[in-house]
């Protein structure tokens, strides 16, 4: 993780030195925190390893203090209006299946960046493009984990003409250290910074776009891509022991499962038995209210998710006490994932105290299908069977969150990869029931999650499809003795990297704000999940009101 840094104006937290670089830039320009967070943002898709897009979908959570009021800016996916236009989740994909562009759906990303920059922003959309057109056009040195992501994807990225040549000179992955220019990336920001949103929904790109994907037989059509448009909600809210916290809300079922899961543990003390990353306990306490939590069928229906007033109705004490009894009655018992996709998440705060934090992604591996359109990878988030109508916003896993205390902003936070949803409980716990720092908060021993088929589970109760035995991920720093008297219990864990190398206990950003305004930044490190190093980039005694 790259070591604070003076920035004039502010808190930027993002997964790359380059992108927080950006936002700083924009805070230095007498921007706030909302122009920081799009230019960051727009930053990341040029630089990042292929975990997120311009053809990706946007949450973010933000805090306007002039008027001291929150809003949840949805940016999320839609699905194609073809009733058949959508990928058969009963089959394995394949980048060479004749109907794979079927996996493509309508993204969300820039049209929601454009519009949190012309509602809160003070610099154009224009200008806050402006950085990563420069790391487009001038390039950028490509690091160890850039190249690993190369080589780990070049038996589909060099069936592309555009990846094969950008990304494999002379048939090998660009090496470490090397400048990696991108042209045809830098013409599609100009397009944006030129036409603004438009150039993608209804211009140049969006015509070459349906044709890429017709051409792999999928039924995306132009009217989908100029129908789309972001959306502003507002957060759903709860009280947590004195706090009041705030999450993504329309069909983010993600944030909301944090939300429920908190107010399930708060009908007992989990300070009294120790922390989970030291206490077997705890650990239990924590790890079975996640998975009585998933076992609520309504988080994951989006009939039910479409009505406030059923959806607050389920946010109490009341309604949450069968799920801590269910908790109760394993604990010290002898019972029993997603496979999330990489993403990026976010955080800045300025002095004006002003907040956005927010989730990029494009929901599907590295770089998607491998397919291009002037430079900007295209999703396949439609592999994943959020079963919701044709045309409509798809179900979304966002977990971002913020926390309110003496009515004053305490923290902002949000996590991403396949243990997010756990990930970013345990961060929220970790603020709120323990008082820890933003870097210890994220530096603790965490679990993720564990294995399950998403094609049935998120068609039916997630929690109807749990194996019994399923392992959790765990840290490999918690210790045996632990595990040991956890297994006993009837909960197992995996501490070993999987095939790919990880041990998923989430990622993510953190800032946690002390009594007197002075905030403080961390994200998850390299050491902790084997992903990229953060930057934070912050200056002491910045004050956020």
């Amino acid at each position: 993780m790259a070591a604070p840094a003076a920035a004039a104006r502010g808190l930027v937290v993002s997964f790359h030195p380059l992108a927080t670089d950006a936002g700083v830039q924009m805070l230095n320009q007498n921007g706030n925190a909302f122009d920081a967070f799009v230019a960051a943002t727009l930053a990341e898709y040029v630089v990042n390893e292929g975990g997120t897009s311009p053809a990706g979908s946007l949450g973010a959570l933000i805090y306007d203090a002039k008027t001291r009021t929150s809003q949840y800016l949805d940016a999320e996916f839609n699905g194609v209006g073809d009733s058949n236009g959508g990928w058969d989740a009963r089959k394995a994909w394949t980048a060479a299946d004749p109907e794979a562009g079927k996996a493509v759906l309508v993204p969300g990303a820039i049209a929601g960046l454009e519009a949190l920059s012309k509602r809160y922003g003070r610099k154009s959309f224009t200008e806050a493009l402006q950085p990563a057109i420069a790391l487009a056009k001038n390039g950028f040195a490509v690091q160890g984990f850039y190249r690993a992501s190369l080589v780990a994807s070049d038996d589909f990225l060099k069936r592309s003409p555009y990846a094969s040549h950008t990304f494999y000179p002379n048939g090998r992955a660009v090496p470490s250290g090397q400048v990696l220019r991108q042209p045809d990336l830098a013409a599609f920001l100009e397009g944006l910074a030129r036409d603004g949103a438009a150039y993608m929904y209804s211009g140049q790109w969006a015509d070459a776009c349906v044709a890429a994907v017709r051409a792999q037989g999928g039924r995306l059509t132009k009217q989908d891509l100029s129908a789309y448009r972001p959306e502003w909600r507002e957060p759903w809210t709860i009280q947590y022991r004195g706090f009041d916290v705030r999450s993504a809300s329309g069909r983010a079922f993600g944030s909301l499962w944090g939300l429920v899961a908190l107010k399930t543990l708060e009908h007992t003390n989990i300070r009294k038995v120790g922390h989970p990353s030291t206490s077997a306990d705890a650990l239990e306490l924590m790890v079975r209210t996640t998975r009585e939590t998933l076992a609520e069928p309504w988080l994951f229906d989006y009939r039910q998710l479409d009505q406030p007033a059923l959806v607050r109705s389920r946010l109490t004490s009341a309604a949450t006490q069968p799920i801590y009894d269910r908790v109760a009655a394993k604990l010290r018992g002898s019972r029993a994932a997603y496979a999330g996709s990489h993403s990026y998440q976010i955080i800045v705060v300025d002095t004006e105290g002003n907040a956005v934090t927010g989730t990029n992604t494009h929901e599907s591996l590295a770089w998607g299908s491998g397919t291009f359109v002037q430079g900007v990878s295209l999703n396949t988030a439609g592999r994943i069977p959020w079963a919701t109508r044709p045309g409509e916003r798809q179900l979304s896993p966002f977990s971002i969150h913020l926390a309110f205390k003496d009515s004053k902003l305490r923290a902002a936070s949000g996590a991403f990869a396949g243990s997010l949803l756990e990930g970013e409980f345990q961060f929220l716990v970790n603020i709120m029931d323990y008082g820890l720092s933003a870097a210890d908060t994220v530096g603790r021993p965490r679990f993720g999650t564990f294995p399950y088929d998403p094609a049935a589970a998120l068609t039916s109760s997630i929690g109807a499809k749990l194996a019994a035995a399923a392992p959790n991920w765990l840290d490999a720093r918690v210790s045996s003795d632990i595990v040991q008297t956890l297994k006993k219990r009837g909960l197992n864990f995996e501490q070993k990297p999987s095939a790919s190398g990880w041990v998923d206990t989430a990622m993510g950003s953190v800032v946690v704000i002390d009594p007197t305004g002075v905030p403080e930044g961390a994200n998850t490190s390299w050491a902790d999940i084997s992903g990229p190093p953060g930057s934070v980039r912050t200056v002491p005694g910045v004050t956020a009101r």
